[in-house]
């Protein structure tokens, strides 16, 4: 049994799963990292708002009185928050800002780091004075080596749920199309005109219980195309058969007549021309005889007139 073509589609048919489950996990994947990524960047907003709300004022504060140890433990917490990576407090000083405390390594923080800055301001005797400047700097190297340990985890699984779905899959079709389809191919390959009538198209599947699915309507229609050659290669053969008989019979009267006419002709030119017309019957009918089944032209007729004369 050959089935190198059911199992070149088998194959084609496992790596177009493959494909397009790879194609909408990726999607999907890439849709997740975009989600991840845009949510990180709210949380970071987030954050920046809550230091401006909740750590502006205390520092102000502190650095109005020269409090650098409370400084030092505000710029501190403001480092514990996510995404922040570094702060400095500045102080104002003419026309000159003066680095009074400095939390965490700003140069470590990547190309896409971004410095936010806040005015560091405090009202005395009804007087608001800008005294200095809050800058954070945050990163999103989290979220992003987040995002890259995800893609590592999802892609890892994907890859194997992929392959199993696709086995899954492949094994189902086979048992189901691609196995009926090598039966139908080595049926019709095997096919034998001589004992037509014999042969009948059965797929190895269970009793019908409902309708007739594709396999058994190809399966349906097989057969009564074997019926109708089997019923055309009986009517030719009756035809033949008969056409045999009466181009026989046929063939002996002009046999007889030839002779008739022969022993009736007394000069020798007609005898000649009676034996000459009895000799091109003759062939003819062996000829008929031995190719009545071809179909062909009597060869005999082409230079029958010649022979006469």
């Amino acid at each position: 049994m050959n089935t190198t073509g059911t199992r070149r589609l088998a194959f084609r048919h496992l790596l177009a799963i493959v494909v397009v489950s790879i194609v909408f996990s990726s999607g999907a994947l890439l849709y997740q990292v975009r989600s991840q990524y845009v949510r990180g960047i709210e949380e970071r907003d987030v954050v920046l708002q809550s230091i401006e709300e909740s750590y502006v004022p205390p520092v102000a504060a502190a650095l109005f009185f020269y409090e650098n140890r409370q400084l030092q433990l505000l710029s501190e917490g403001i480092v514990l928050l996510p995404y922040v990576e570094a702060v400095t407090v500045l102080e104002r000083r003419s026309d000159e800002t003066v680095p009074v405390t400095a939390v965490g390594n700003a140069g470590s923080a990547d190309a896409d780091a971004t410095a936010t800055e806040y005015p560091l301001t405090y009202e005395y005797d009804g007087d608001s004075r800008e005294i200095g400047v809050l800058r954070v700097t945050t990163s999103m190297t989290r979220v992003r080596e987040q995002i890259l340990a995800r893609i590592r985890t999802t892609t890892a699984a994907s890859l194997v749920a992929i392959v199993a779905f696709a086995v899954v899959v492949l094994l189902i079709v086979q048992r189901m199309v691609f196995r009926h389809l090598t039966v139908i191919t080595t049926f019709m390959r095997d096919l034998d005109p001589d004992h037509i009538g014999s042969q009948k198209l059965v797929l190895p599947r269970r009793a019908r219980g409902s309708a007739p699915d594709e396999l058994d309507e190809i399966a349906d229609a097989t057969n009564m195309m074997i019926s109708r050659l089997e019923r055309a290669l009986s009517e030719k053969t009756t035809l033949l058969h008969e056409l045999y008989h009466r181009t026989g019979n046929m063939l002996q009267s002009v046999r007889s007549i030839l002779f008739l006419q022969s022993s009736s002709v007394e000069k020798t030119n007609s005898l000649k021309r009676s034996f000459a017309l009895w000799t091109t019957g003759f062939l003819q009918w062996r000829w008929y005889t031995r190719h009545s089944t071809s179909g062909a032209a009597c060869p005999v007729s082409t230079w029958k007139n010649t022979s006469l004369n």
